[in-house]
C-alpha cells in the first residue's frame, strides 16, 4: 500500500523489495507504475516480476564459472545469483559486504562469500530503483595468470643467466692468461648481469603498480623488456663499449615503421653514446613511441612522427638537444594523472643522463624536448 500511495501523491514509477506473492506462493518483485488522464493520475499499473527475469539477466552475461554476480534489493536482499541461486535468494548479502552496499552507492572491497571464498568484489546502485548489482571475482584467478607469466619468465630468465655464464667462463678461461684477467671478466659479467636483473624488476614492479589490469600489465612489460633488449642487440654489436644515437633511434620506431610505413621521420648526425645513455634513451623513445600508437599522432592516419637531434658543442657546456614532434594526430590535452611512463621518462632523462625535460601539450600534438649533456652520454 505504501508503494500504491507513492505513485498516486508523485507520480512516479515503484519499485518494491523483494517479496512472496501470496497467489503463486513465490519470490517476486513488483513494479508500479502511474497511467495518466487529464494530468492526473488515474490508476495504477501494477506488474509482479517473476525473479527468474533477473537471473536470465545475469546468466546471458556468460560469467565465469568461479564469478559470484548478484542482484539485490534496497535493504541488500538478494534477489537473484548467478551460482547456488536458489539456495541464496531472501538472503541478505554476505557480512563483508553488506556494510558497503548500504552505505555507499558504488566501490570495490576485499569481501567472503557464504562458502569462505575470498573475492574481489565491484558494486554499483542504480539510481531510480536503489538495487544493486555486484561482481564478486576469485582474488586466486586474478592473479594466477600473472604469476604464470612471471614463473615463465623467471625460468627464461634462469636458463639465460645460466648458460652466459657457463659461456662467460669458457671464454675467460680461453682467453685469460693470468688468474687476475679471469676474475675481471668473471666480475664485469655479474656487474651487468645485476644491472639487467635490476632494470627488469624496476620495470616489472612499478608497472605493476600502475596497471589498470593483469592483461594491461603483460602487454606493457613485454614492450618494456623488448625495448631494453633492442638497446642490448645495438650494444652487443658494438661490444658493449659504445653505440651510434642513430642506429639505437632506428631500431625502437623500426617496428612502428613497418605498420606505419613513412610516417616516421629521422634527422640527426652520427653521435657515439656510452652503455648507460643508450639504456636510458631507449626506454624513453620506447614510452614515446608507444603512447604516440596507442593514443597520439600514430593513431590517427595522418599522423607523423619526427625525431631530430644536434649537439651543440660550440656553448659550455656542450649540450644534446632532442625533440620528439607528432603531428596530425588527435587534439592533445595536457594529461589527468601521471602514469608510469611518464615517470620513467622523467627520470630517465633527469636521473639517468642529468638532462632537463620540456613536454608541450600542444593541441596539434605533443612536443618534447630533451637536453642532454654530452659529457654524460660520452664513451
Amino acid at each position: 500500500m505504501e508503494a500504491l500511495r507513492r505513485v498516486f501523491e508523485k507520480g512516479v514509477p515503484q519499485i518494491s523489495e523483494l517479496l512472496f506473492g501470496p497467489v503463486l506462493h513465490r519470490n517476486i518483485a513488483v513494479v508500479d507504475v502511474p497511467v495518466w488522464r487529464d494530468g492526473k493520475v488515474a490508476y495504477d499499473l501494477a506488474a509482479s516480476l517473476p525473479l527468474s527475469i533477473f537471473t536470465d539477466i545475469i546468466m546471458r552475461q556468460r560469467p565465469e564459472p568461479d564469478w559470484t554476480i548478484a542482484v539485490f534489493d534496497r535493504e541488500g536482499t538478494v534477489i537473484a545469483r548467478s551460482r547456488d541461486n536458489e539456495e541464496f535468494v531472501g538472503r541478505p548479502a554476505s557480512p563483508s559486504l553488506y556494510a558497503g552496499l548500504m552505505n555507499r552507492f558504488e566501490g570495490t572491497l576485499d569481501t567472503t562469500t557464504f562458502d569462505g571464498t575470498v573475492v574481489l568484489t565491484g558494486f554499483t546502485h542504480a539510481p531510480f530503483s536503489g538495487w544493486s548489482a555486484a561482481v564478486g571475482i576469485p582474488k586466486s584467478s586474478l592473479t594466477i595468470e600473472l604469476w604464470r607469466s612471471v614463473a615463465v619468465l623467471a625460468a627464461v630468465g634462469i636458463v639465460c643467466l645460466a648458460f652466459g655464464t657457463l659461456f662467460a667462463v669458457h671464454l675467460a678461461t680461453q682467453l685469460a692468461r693470468s688468474q687476475a684477467d679471469r676474475e675481471l671478466l668473471i666480475n664485469e659479467l655479474n656487474h651487468r648481469v645485476k644491472n639487467t636483473l635490476a632494470t627488469v624488476h624496476g620495470l616489472v614492479a612499478s608497472t605493476l603498480r600502475s596497471a589498470v589490469s593483469i592483461a594491461d600489465a603483460k602487454k606493457v612489460i613485454g614492450e618494456r623488456v623488448i625495448a631494453l633488449g633492442r638497446a642490448h642487440d645495438v650494444l652487443t654489436e658494438e661490444h658493449w663499449e659504445s653505440a651510434d644515437l642513430r642506429e639505437l633511434v632506428l631500431s625502437i620506431v623500426q617496428p612502428y615503421r613497418t605498420e606505419h610505413t613513412n610516417r616516421i621521420e629521422v634527422f640527426g648526425a652520427d653521435l657515439r653514446v656510452n652503455p648507460r645513455a643508450t639504456v636510458a634513451l631507449a626506454m624513453v623513445l620506447n614510452e614515446l613511441m608507444t603512447n604516440a600508437a596507442k593514443y597520439g599522432a600514430l593513431s590517427q592516419p595522418e599522423g607523423r612522427v619526427r625525431v631530430k637531434w644536434n649537439a651543440t658543442e660550440d656553448r659550455s657546456p656542450p649540450k644534446l638537444r632532442m625533440v620528439w614532434m607528432e603531428m596530425g594526430g588527435p587534439s592533445v590535452q595536457s594529461p589527468i594523472r601521471r602514469g608510469f611512463g611518464s615517470t620513467l621518462i622523467e627520470q630517465s632523462i633527469t636521473r639517468d643522463l642529468g638532462g632537463a625535460l620540456e613536454k608541450n601539450f600542444d593541441p596539434a600534438g605533443l612536443i618534447c624536448t630533451m637536453t642532454l649533456p654530452l659529457e654524460r652520454l660520452a664513451t
